[in-house]
């Protein structure tokens, strides 16, 4: 049963839209020194970050009344906010740019990411492209969608034909090793630039398999639904049930839970 929650689809969609077009397009490659601020080591902000999750907390506040906002960017000056993520009222879970450092290089691939959680629960997310202009979205029990297109994972085969996406932050863990040593087993190496793009990779065939690391909240709730929704299998590495109020480590995600374990034992340590 659809939640009495949920709003249209659509109208968040277009609010991520409006964002796209009023704070991040019109910055895109052009940003002053000025313009860009240290969140702290190697964690960037620019002032699109800012004013896109500005607008976009007014924005989806109002199509969901008595909802609360938990974004990266106010969570970066006050981390009791997480804490709403357990309490009753609908939050609204906002990553106002996901792959910032993408962003700043002047490369698409960056995306908007959007979960509407409900008592530690993903009703819905959705992960928007603002150079290309279209959106991957789920809801539970619904499917996943980009516009009218319903969205379903590469079918599972052997790993030599499988294509793989990798975060770059999987190669500072100590799990490094093993993925170089294992990559050339895979088909291919996609090189992808961000974690909600990987996802929409996944969720729409163009990739078989991602490795996942260093993960918050944002990064990976509306990602692992869509997944989920296209018929995908994700879980975390180290064997903790999969909890999406969490920040956590490094997740692997798959066509089915069969090719998960394969994959799990291709890519451990020796």
């Amino acid at each position: 049963m659809r939640s009495p929650i949920l709003p249209d689809p659509q109208r968040v969609i277009a609010c991520l839209i409006e964002t796209s077009e009023q704070d991040i397009l019109p910055r895109f490659r052009a940003l002053g020194a000025d313009d860009i601020m240290e969140k702290g080591p190697d964690d960037p902000v620019t002032v699109a970050d800012i004013a896109s999750e500005k607008r976009l907390t007014r924005l989806l506040m109002d199509l969901v009344p008595g909802s609360v906002v938990v974004g990266e960017e106010a969570v970066a000056n006050d981390m009791s906010l997480l804490g709403l993520l357990h309490e009753d009222a609908p939050v609204w879970l906002i990553d106002p740019i996901g792959g910032t450092k993408t962003f700043l290089q002047g490369d698409p691939g960056f995306g908007i990411y959007v979960s509407l959680m409900h008592k530690g629960a993903v009703l819905a997310g959705w992960v928007h492209d603002p150079v290309a202009g279209d959106t991957s979205y789920a809801a539970v029990g619904e499917g996943a969608w980009d516009g009218d297109r319903r969205l379903s994972v590469a079918a599972s085969g052997e790993i030599s034909a499988m294509r793989c996406y990798v975060h770059p932050r999987v190669y500072t863990y100590d799990e490094a090793d093993a993925v170089r040593a294992r990559q050339d087993g895979f088909a291919a190496i996609v090189p992808i630039g961000s974690v909600g793009s990987a996802f929409r990779a996944l969720s729409s065939g163009q990739v078989h398999v991602g490795v996942f690391a260093g993960m918050w909240q944002w990064d990976h709730a509306p990602g692992v639904l869509i997944h989920r929704e296209a018929g995908g299998y994700a879980a975390r590495r180290d064997g903790v049930v999969y909890d999406p109020t969490e920040r956590f480590r490094s997740m692997l995600a798959t066509p089915d839970e069969d090719c998960w374990q394969r994959i799990h034992e291709f890519l451990k340590p020796d």
